[in-house]
């Protein structure tokens, strides 16, 4: 027992440390997850627009769209949709706790004009 402690307490910051560690893993992982959705975000619109543009040209949207989409997010895209003068992309988010299929679903449009 090291001195100035009360009897029996020994231990007790890692005894806390430890009941703690599970709720703080959480967090860390919520907050991750959380960027990880904001930089989806600025992805999709970078290649929703990229889509547009070569829709415009009268080019492959689809193609454009996948161009424009890192590699690890392209895996969970939706077939790009072309109505009239508007692209749209769908992408799901993959969610880094592995077994949860939750990840939310991101939906951008871009429109353009035709020449």
């Amino acid at each position: 027992m090291k001195p100035g402690l009360p009897r029996g307490e020994d231990g007790q910051a890692a005894l806390e440390f430890v009941g703690l560690l599970p709720v703080m893993l959480v967090c860390a992982l919520a907050a991750l997850q959380l960027l990880l959705t904001g930089y989806a975000v600025q992805a999709e619109d970078g290649a929703v627009r990229t889509a547009a543009r070569e829709a415009a040209r009268g080019g492959d949207a689809a193609a454009a769209a996948r161009a424009g989409v890192p590699g690890w997010l392209a895996r969970g895209m939706e077939p790009v949709q072309v109505s009239g003068e508007t692209v749209t992309l769908r992408v799901h988010v993959p969610v880094l706790i592995p077994g949860l299929d939750v990840g939310p679903v991101l939906t951008r449009s871009a429109t353009f004009h035709r020449p």
